[in-house]
């Protein structure tokens, strides 16, 4: 268990120990799999995020140009009125309230 790398890897002459090795070498690749299986996840979930966000912010903006007062966005959207008024701004909207 707490040999290096060469020590758990050399030739023990048995058929038990290579399959043992080969087992232990199967499972570290496929733990190497799973970090870069997370990673990838977490890559996607931070598009999807910024992806919504972004969707969120044009469909306010839609909203304001129809209609450009704050307390109505901030009750269909469920938001604070500081984010209205960023989204507004962002988008040359002016504001009524």
């Amino acid at each position: 268990m707490g040999a290096d790398l060469s020590e758990s890897t050399r030739d023990f002459e048995s058929e038990f120990v290579k399959k043992l090795q080969a087992s232990i070498a199967r499972i570290k690749q496929m733990r190497g799999k799973e970090a870069e299986y997370m990673n990838t996840e977490l890559i996607m979930q931070d598009r999807y995020d910024a992806g919504k966000a972004e969707g969120e912010s044009f469909t306010i903006a839609k909203v304001l140009r129809k209609n450009p007062h704050t307390n109505i966005a901030v009750a269909l959207f469920d938001v604070s009125p500081e984010y209205v008024r960023q989204i507004a701004s962002e988008h040359g909207i002016t504001l009524l309230d």
